[in-house]
């Protein structure tokens, strides 16, 4: 058995935190390049995170069955914004919910993307089986449809704003296009619009 009487114990102290602008080589035993439930303590360092509360105790309604999961999950405008058996319903911390739109069919998944053309911000959603629409900050449904003659995207499977433009793929009649809107729209015009 090996003599251990001169080895001495080291404590390393967890007071550094969270260290993003240093190096390992600089860093203080203790300092930290990525921590996951951990958060920034208050005598200085990190500390666990304690637990975590329901951001809402309602139920999300059942459209058909209470076996239907939730098949989507987004925050926007301080309310969060969930897709259920083919509905889209919004809620806040305390209360109901309050259904967006419904006959969605019966998808698995849902797209979505934020974005902000005309100092509006909104919230597009996709399904693939359904026209896609957006949401404005006061929760107020628009479906995206052609205008002026133009042809707007058929169900689309998926939705995504890039370079003030909207970007759509995946519509049940053509599955492997691309297409996009005009600069700064998210429908179909037939005088600036791309298809």
């Amino acid at each position: 058995m090996p003599n251990t009487s001169d080895v001495q114990p080291f404590n390393a102290t967890c007071g550094g935190g969270l260290v993003l602008n240093k190096d390992v080589y600089d860093m203080a035993p203790g300092e930290a390049l990525q921590l996951i439930n951990f958060e920034p303590s208050t005598e200085g360092g990190y500390r666990r995170l304690n637990g975590t509360t329901k951001y809402n105790s309602t139920i999300v309604p059942q459209v058909v069955s209470a076996a239907d999961r939730i098949q989507m999950s987004a925050v926007f405008n301080d309310k969060i914004i969930v897709a259920r058996g083919g509905t889209v319903s919004y809620g806040t911390t305390s209360g109901s919910w309050t259904s967006l739109a419904t006959s969605l069919g019966t998808t698995y998944t849902y797209d979505f993307d934020k974005f902000n053309f005309d100092g509006t911000s909104k919230i597009i959603i996709a399904t693939g089986e359904a026209a896609a629409f957006t949401v404005n900050t006061s929760f107020a449904v628009d479906v995206i449809n052609a205008t002026g003659g133009g042809s707007a995207p058929t169900n689309p499977k998926f939705v995504k704003s890039f370079a003030n433009h909207v970007f759509y793929g995946g519509m049940s009649n053509a599955t492997h296009s691309i297409i996009f809107s005009g600069p700064f729209e998210n429908f179909w015009n037939t005088h600036s619009d791309a298809i």
